[in-house]
C-alpha cells in the first residue's frame, strides 16, 4: 500500500495476461448455434456513444442500434447495467477518478440538448438518471418496433424490465443488488438458458467478465462465448473449450487468485506479484 491506499494492478496489463495466457487455449469460433441469446454490458455501449450526439434522443436512438445489431443473430437481447449507489465501496476510487464532478441533471428529456457528453458521464448521479431515461424511452412504440419480434431485457438499479413490442413488464427472477454488472451478467446467461436458449453470447471486454465466465460457464449448462475485439475485427471465444483445457480446478480457483494479485477495490494487490507469473508457472 502507498501512503494508507489500495494497490492493484492496471486492467489492461491484466487484460494482456489473461489473453496470452488463457484465450489462446481455444481456436476463436465462427459463429454461434442457433437459437441464442445476448447478455451485453451497457456501460460499455455508453460509452461507444460518439462526442457529436445533439440531444438525449439521439444517445437512445444510437444505444438502441447497437444493441439490435449485437443481437441480430437470436431473439433475445439482455442489457446489463451497473447500479450507482450514494454510499458504496466504490466511492473513493470515483472521487479519484474524478466521477463525482460535473453538471448533474436530474430528469431527462428526449429533445434535451446534450452539453459535454463526456462531463456529463462523470458524474455517478447523471449515469443514473440516463440509464432510467433509457429504459422509459426504449419502452416507446419507435423503439419497439425495431425490435422486430425479438424480446428485450434492460436493467435499472436493482430491477429489471422484459420489453416487447406489445407489453413491458418487470421481472422478479433478474432482480438483484449487485452494484457491478460483471456478476449480473452471469446471472441473466444462466436465466436465458433455463428459458431454453441454446447458446449465450456475452458482450463484454472486462477481464472480471471473462473470468466470471470460467468459474461459473458450466452452472449456466449451455454453450457460452464471449463476444470482443473492436467495431470492425470482433472474435467469439468459445468459454466451455478454456474451461476444459485447464480444468475445473483451476477455473475454480481462478476467481480468487485474479483479485488477490490484481486487487479490487476492498482487497488491495501483493507489491511485485503480479498474475502473469502466477498463470504462467
Amino acid at each position: 500500500m502507498d501512503a494508507g491506499s489500495t494497490r492493484w494492478y492496471t486492467k489492461e496489463n491484466c487484460k494482456i495476461c489473461v489473453r496470452q495466457n488463457l484465450q489462446k487455449l481455444a481456436t476463436p469460433v465462427d459463429a454461434v448455434p442457433a437459437n441464442s441469446a445476448a447478455v451485453l454490458d451497457g456501460m460499455s455501449l455508453v460509452h461507444k456513444v460518439s462526442n457529436n450526439v445533439k440531444t438525449f434522443g439521439e444517445i437512445a436512438t444510437s444505444i438502441h442500434a447497437m444493441i439490435c445489431k449485437e443481437g441480430s443473430d437470436g431473439n433475445r437481447i439482455d442489457v446489463v447495467f451497473d447500479r450507482y449507489d450514494e454510499l458504496s465501496i466504490k466511492t473513493s476510487e470515483r472521487s479519484t477518478r474524478g466521477e463525482e464532478q460535473g453538471l448533474q441533471l436530474q430528469n431527462i428529456a428526449a429533445t434535451q440538448i446534450v452539453r459535454q457528453w463526456r462531463s456529463f458521464l462523470k458524474k455517478v448521479n447523471n449515469k443514473s438518471s440516463l440509464i432510467q431515461f433509457l429504459v422509459e424511452e426504449w419502452n416507446k412504440p419507435m423503439y419497439t418496433s425495431k425490435l422486430q419480434g425479438k424480446t428485450l431485457f434492460v436493467t435499472h438499479m436493482h430491477s429489471c424490465w422484459q420489453i416487447t413490442d406489445d407489453c413491458c413488464k418487470e421481472v422478479d427472477a433478474l432482480q438483484c443488488t449487485h452494484e457491478e454488472a460483471d456478476g449480473r451478467l452471469l446471472l441473466h446467461a444462466e436465466h436465458a438458458a433455463k428459458a431454453g436458449y441454446s447458446a449465450i453470447v456475452i458482450c463484454s471486454e472486462d477481464t472480471d467478465v471473462f473470468v466470471l465466465c470460467l468459474t461459473f460457464s458450466k452452472r449456466i449448462g449451455v454453450p457460452v462465448f464471449m463476444k470482443c475485439g473492436t467495431q470492425n475485427r470482433t472474435r467469439l471465444v468459445d468459454i466451455h473449450r478454456i474451461s476444459a483445457a485447464i480444468g475445473s480446478d483451476v477455473c475454480g480457483a481462478l476467481i480468487g487468485m485474479h483479485h488477490a494479485f490484481t486487487g479490487c477495490y476492498s482487497v488491495s494487490a501483493l507489491q511485485g506479484k503480479g498474475s502473469c507469473l502466477l498463470l504462467r508457472s
